[in-house]
């Protein structure tokens, strides 16, 4: 189910990013800036703004996958400006390359690669600033004022008396043990199902059969080359390859 829920989720995010990029391309293609709009016709700035867009994009997206996996160990704020720079190092020549093919006399014959590569860094800059922007923004806004057990569904599997707070979830085979603030309890069920019921607290999978509490959290380290998660508790638990980029999003390692 919940591996259902995040391919659903993707492919939405893929077809949101897909018409976002496919705006933003028509859009250009209108106000043809850079001189582009004197230098050819609307038909012409549509070509060349949709093939800059998603080459950019995936020039960008590939740098990233390469430096998170040749340089894991480094920080969210190291790698963002690994992936600035190489973007622009790669993409600069694609862009002098195309703009000579399609508008040879816009920039001078050739156009000028130096002024070019400026343009590019500049652009990745504000992009990265953007988009790190909005989803502080985003976090914030949408940060539980609440965090205590009670507020989880999973609540009404543990004992009536116990008042304290879920601290970290690890499936194994058909049982998920529940570490809380006072002692760890072992429940019957799907891992998958107890991350649903803990949906409701400010917390996150760090693994297939792993989810701990944003707050719990007291120290990142690297274990064998791979991070691991210190909690109040105690528990150290494994981030995945699979989780790794979203919790690098959210600031977490």
């Amino acid at each position: 189910m919940l591996l259902e829920r995040l391919q659903s989720s993707r492919w939405a995010n893929a077809m949101l990013v897909s018409g976002l990029f496919a705006i933003i391309s028509l859009l250009l293609s209108l106000a043809g800036p850079f001189g582009t709009f004197r230098s050819g016709e609307f038909d012409e700035r549509l070509i060349y703004w949709t093939v800059l867009i998603y080459v950019s994009l995936a020039i960008a997206l590939g740098f990233k996958v390469i430096v998170r996996n040749l340089f894991s160990d480094l920080s969210d704020g190291l790698h963002e400006s690994l992936v600035v720079v190489g973007t622009t190092i790669l993409f600069t020549p694609f862009l002098w390359y195309w703009t000579s093919t399609m508008f040879p006399g816009m920039e001078g014959t050739p156009p000028k690669m130096i002024g070019m590569g400026l343009r590019v860094l500049t652009i990745c800059i504000s992009i990265s600033l953007l988009k790190y922007g909005i989803y502080a923004v985003l976090v914030i806004a949408n940060r539980p004022t609440e965090n205590n057990v009670i507020s989880a569904r999973l609540a009404r599997r543990l004992p009536a008396d116990f008042d304290g707070e879920i601290v970290h979830l690890a499936g194994c085979g058909h049982m998920v043990n529940v570490s809380t603030s006072e002692k760890k309890f072992e429940i019957r069920m799907r891992f998958g199902d107890a991350v649903d019921e803990v949906a409701e607290l400010d917390g996150f999978c760090t693994h297939r059969s792993h989810w701990v509490a944003r707050k719990k959290i007291e120290d990142v380290y690297c274990l064998n080359g791979r991070p691991h998660l210190k909690l109040s508790n105690g528990d150290e638990v494994p981030v995945s390859r699979k989780y790794q980029p979203d919790l690098e999003k959210m600031g977490v390692i």
